[in-house]
């Protein structure tokens, strides 16, 4: 099972340049302005590298926040 604070942790550190200190679990991570399709493909390659997990774009699409990710994640 995967722990909230690794993926929380993950999500912060792929946005770069925004402020992310604010972020907890109920955040909608795509909700901000450095949110494309690279920092999607970004996520996706990072989920299989860290959790070897899969997800293809449009599963990511459904998923809103961070806790909702880290169900994905968990299934």
């Amino acid at each position: 099972m995967i722990e909230g604070n690794e993926v929380l942790n993950m999500i912060k550190n792929i946005f770069e340049d925004i402020e992310t200190d604010n972020f907890d679990l109920e955040t909608n991570f795509k909700n901000n302005a450095e949110w494309d399709s690279m920092t999607a493909l970004t996520l996706i390659t990072l989920l299989d590298q860290e959790f070897n997990v899969s997800i293809n774009g449009e599963k990511l699409k459904k998923l809103d926040t961070i806790k909702d990710l880290i169900n994905y994640i968990n299934e």
